[in-house]
């Protein structure tokens, strides 16, 4: 769920994002919900924070990430609709998943039983040799990463 209080809040970003909420936050940037504009759909909005976008290489890796990214065409990864800068601010525009988080699944219902969890492996497994037959490599992959989408695996 979007959460609130941030400072970015209501923030416009490029001209067309509008900042709805906060998803999530780690060392590399933070995740916003935002309204694309116009066209009345959520995205996630992804954006670097300052000091790592001022770290040397970091629009040339910026850039890469959004070109393999854009060619990554598989049912389980989220699709990229746009990426640039808005003054300082490099974003990411990618699709909005309304799911649940892996880690929240596992704090509610307790441990998924083995079937389910070798399914939702095989899964991960899919997206991650998807992504790495483009040279991706996911670098921040856990339960709170991976969304669940649709009927929830049963508990152990």
């Amino acid at each position: 769920m979007a959460g609130t209080g941030d400072a970015w809040l209501g923030r416009v970003v490029a001209g067309r994002y509008q900042v709805t909420g906060t998803l999530g936050s780690g060392g590399m940037g933070t995740v916003y919900e935002a309204e694309q504009l116009g066209l009345e759909r959520y995205v996630a909005l992804k954006v670097l924070h300052p000091h790592v976008a001022k770290t040397p290489g970091a629009i040339a890796r910026f850039q890469r990430e959004a070109q393999l990214m854009a060619r990554l065409k598989h049912p389980g990864a989220v699709h990229l609709f746009d990426h640039g800068t808005d003054g300082e601010v490099l974003y990411l525009a990618m699709e909005r998943v309304f799911g649940i988080p892996l880690d929240e699944v596992l704090e509610t219902y307790g441990l998924l039983e083995v079937k389910a969890a070798v399914e939702l492996a095989a899964q991960v497994l899919e997206v991650l040799d998807a992504a790495h037959g483009l040279g991706m490599v996911h670098r921040d992959l856990k339960p709170s990463n991976l969304m669940l989408v649709g009927e929830l695996p049963p508990p152990r």
